[in-house]
């Protein structure tokens, strides 16, 4: 009897390889997890709009004491990169950047914004961040309508998790000074589609 065919899984470094060569469509979201090319779910009018204003809330804060990147490759692990929403990373890691490319080991802080990926988003992915040893890790639940805050990563997932709701603040783990209303990942209650 023959054994059934083993997917070939791939590493990080072939699938930045397959990107630059131009083996993926420019409109294809895709991520690497654990080795394997997955689909992401298209992202929605709400979405994008929260990713623009999360942005502009960071943008007056940080200064020179990080730079915020919005959805780009980052390499988590041999086997796996992700396309973050928004990431916080450490001001030098822009001087190596075009060698090595974005690394997890450089974030100071991931944002993902769920509208529909709050499953793997909460699961796979922030084992992951936390596998990595990302310290701050927030996902905007936009059904949930609240800010979950992960931090204190361990090998299998954070320690920490406070949900945040609307009226309060937070702020990054590097960047304490800068306190961001719990509104600006969620929207304001009377905008349309919140």
């Amino acid at each position: 009897m023959i054994s059934p065919a083993k997917p070939r899984l791939l590493t990080a470094d072939e699938f930045q390889r397959m990107g630059e060569l131009g083996t993926f469509c420019a409109e294809d979201r895709l991520e690497l997890h654990d080795g394997v090319i997955v689909e992401m779910a298209a992202r929605g009018k709400q979405h994008m709009l929260r990713l623009g204003r999360i942005a502009s809330g960071f943008d007056s804060g940080i200064g020179q004491r990080a730079f915020l990147q919005a959805q780009t490759d980052m390499r988590v692990s041999e086997t796996q990169d992700f396309v973050p929403d928004l990431v916080l990373y450490r001001p030098e890691s822009a001087a190596y950047f075009l060698e090595v490319g974005f690394r997890a080991q450089d974030a100071l802080l991931v944002i993902e914004v769920a509208e529909s990926t709050l499953a793997l988003d909460s699961g796979d992915k922030a084992r992951a961040y936390a596998a990595a040893g990302i310290p701050d890790y927030w996902v905007a639940d936009l059904n949930g309508d609240r800010l979950m805050v992960r931090r204190d990563p361990a090998s299998d997932g954070y320690r920490s998790m406070v949900a945040s709701l609307r009226g309060g603040t937070v702020a990054p783990l590097a960047l304490p000074d800068l306190a961001l209303p719990v509104e600006a990942f969620l929207g304001p209650a009377t905008e349309p589609g919140s």
